[in-house]
């Protein structure tokens, strides 16, 4: 935690708090609201009509979503370290496996829809592959890198209370 170490009485430490907490403020509601139209979604909730109803569930739902992630992130010892693993693993697998995994699934929906050279779909192919490997090693070796740097922190943190 950067911010921890600037002074308290300095102009642009307080200036950077204010610029972080408009930050959150602004963008909470860009994530808050499609996950709780997902939940709902996800459990019929959603109603075509949009009747008071539906907006009030969807309210009080989003408001749960808040009041639960800021329990966790108050009441979870290390929280930090949890969502730094979290975005560790999820942005990796993202930047990496993900995309070879979908232009293979295209490929081969391609396939089906028409013929093509074979030996140029091969080489698309094992290239895919051979990305799809790099991205999954780069995923587990930055996650094992993550989670050793994590528990030095934590066993250092102990060692000093």
């Amino acid at each position: 935690d950067m911010i921890s170490i600037l002074p308290n009485n300095a102009t642009f430490p307080t200036i950077l708090r204010l610029s972080m907490t408009l930050v959150i403020l602004t963008t909470a509601p860009l994530i808050i609201v499609p996950t709780g139209d997902l939940i709902m979604n996800k459990f019929g909730l959603i109603n075509s009509s949009s009747g008071s109803m539906s907006s009030k569930i969807g309210m009080m739902l989003r408001i749960t979503i808040c009041i639960f992630c800021a329990f966790v992130s108050v009441f979870v010892p290390n929280f930090v370290y949890v969502i730094s693993f979290v975005g560790c693993c999820l942005g990796s697998f993202i930047s990496f496996v993900y995309p070879p995994l979908i232009h293979i699934k295209c490929l081969f929906k391609v396939k089906k829809l028409q013929t093509k050279n074979h030996s140029s779909q091969k080489y698309t192919i094992v290239l895919d592959v051979i990305l799809l490997l790099i991205g999954l090693i780069s995923c587990f070796v930055t996650s094992n890198l993550t989670l050793q740097i994590m528990i030095k922190n934590i066993e250092r943190q102990s060692a000093a209370t």
